[in-house]
């Protein structure tokens, strides 16, 4: 993932990409990424990492000046589409429409809103209140 950013009015643009996930984590592919602020103006991301189609945990991280600070694992664990989240028109593996991963922040923590189907039970929205200091 790459965001692109500009601090002079889109004279010019600049480029970052989040540091690495954790290397404990399995990711095969990134997808349902977001974009907020906080209410100072920081940007921030969040995504879904998969590890296979259907299962995958939601991250976060923060624009600190031109790079990233750590990414962060706001999932606590890994969530798997319920089998009824493919009935539809949608597809397998991208949870029949669920595009629910939201991000916002405040002076003090950045708020992500995501799916969250343990042992692929019961897919909830879930909200993670992290804070900016884990992100800088």
């Amino acid at each position: 993932m790459k965001v692109y950013y500009t601090t002079d009015g889109a004279k010019t643009w600049k480029m970052a990409t989040p540091r690495p996930i954790p290397a404990h984590v399995p990711v095969e592919n990134v997808n349902i990424v977001s974009t907020g602020y906080t209410s100072d103006g920081k940007v921030l991301v969040t995504w879904r990492g998969f590890k296979n189609p259907g299962a995958f945990n939601t991250f976060v991280a923060m624009l600190n000046g031109d790079t990233f600070g750590p990414t962060v694992k706001v999932s606590a664990e890994l969530s798997i589409y319920p089998p009824l989240t493919y009935a539809g028109n949608y597809g397998n593996g991208n949870g029949a429409g669920d595009y629910t991963t939201w991000v916002q922040g405040s002076t003090e923590k950045a708020f992500v809103a995501f799916p969250f189907a343990p042992a692929g039970a019961v897919l909830d929205t879930e909200l993670a209140a992290v804070p900016l200091s884990l992100l800088k």
